[in-house]
């Protein structure tokens, strides 16, 4: 898996670090990752990679925060707008 910023207006970052546009970067296990501004509307989810589909996945955060867990099948498409 790769992430790609499209040129947006307040970038991403990948472990607290901001991602040049328009250069994919690997993903990998527990990954970080801000799409935008996190004090406007932005979102911050923790790419997890999970090996045997079978077994639960391992989620964490609080439930106050605004973290959304989201099934990732192999057509979905990342794409900050």
């Amino acid at each position: 898996f790769t992430l790609t910023d499209n040129g947006s207006s307040s970038g991403t970052r990948l472990n607290g670090r901001q991602i040049r546009p328009d250069e994919p970067v690997p993903l990998s296990d527990g990954d970080e990752v801000v799409l935008g501004d996190l004090g406007r509307s932005g979102v911050k989810f923790r790419f997890n990679l999970i090996a045997d589909r079978k077994a639960p996945a391992k989620f964490s955060g609080s439930a106050d925060d605004r973290t959304i867990i989201a099934p990732i099948r192999s057509d979905d498409k990342f794409k900050e707008r």
